[in-house]
């Protein structure tokens, strides 16, 4: 979609932004045109308070144009001298709603002057659309960490473990099986609330060891732990 926006109307970057709370937004998707540097890395966690009169904007249906960037160099410095080092001499950018909410800004750089009256009622439309995608995306997500994730540790689960053993990058691999020693007591005695304390507890103590991306939690009180790679001495 973000390749489509930018060379349709010849711009030299089109970009997606995702607010982070209520204090700061990251970068999350990218298009640049040939021989445009990406700015994606240098863009994450960037204050919200640089771009307030933007969400002001938003928030009364209206697009960000600025024609000529040296026009806002005095009146909004917080923001030019965010844009500036991006060598951006023109930009256009609507908002991301979700719901009525304001949750991200959809812009472009430097795009053809002669399209920005286009632009400006395009990216008020296509705003909506992309909250759709970004929907669907989360969504897609969430399943996959539910197929894939015990919901009481975060670790890796059975499914994981049978699905995506063979993907894993090595030519070798050890392996760690753990039984929780007491669990049942613990259930029977101070109750499953204290026995999920206690999985819980021993699934941290796995992560601080091998860390977390190989640990499985293969039954109630069993784990498994993968070292892709290790050899029979480690």
């Amino acid at each position: 979609m973000l390749s489509y926006i930018g060379t349709t109307f010849s711009c030299h970057r089109t970009y997606i932004f995702e607010f982070c709370g209520s204090t700061t937004m990251d970068n999350t998707y990218e298009w640049c045109s040939e021989h445009v540097t990406p700015q994606k890395d240098c863009l994450q966690s960037v204050p919200l308070s640089s771009i307030d009169w933007w969400i002001s904007q938003f928030s009364n249906d209206k697009v960000i144009i600025i024609s000529d960037l040296e026009n806002i160099r005095t009146k909004y410095p917080e923001s030019y001298a965010i844009l500036k080092p991006q060598e951006i001499q023109s930009l256009v950018a609507g908002p991301i709603r979700t719901d009525g909410d304001i949750i991200g800004l959809i812009g472009v750089d430097n795009p053809d002057e002669k399209m920005l009256p286009i632009l400006e009622s395009f990216l008020n439309v296509i705003g909506y659309f992309t909250s759709t995608l970004l929907r669907r995306r989360d969504l897609v997500q969430r399943l996959n960490n539910l197929s894939y994730h015990d919901q009481l540790t975060g670790a890796l689960n059975r499914h994981a473990l049978t699905e995506l053993y063979g993907d894993l990058p090595m030519t070798s691999v050890g392996v760690i099986y753990c039984d929780i020693t007491g669990l049942k007591a613990v259930n029977d005695s101070k109750g499953h609330e204290a026995g999920d304390q206690l999985i819980s507890h021993c699934y941290t103590l796995l992560c601080e060891a091998v860390g977390p991306c190989n640990v499985y939690r293969a039954g109630g009180d069993e784990f498994v732990v993968l070292c892709p790679n290790c050899g029979e001495s480690e």
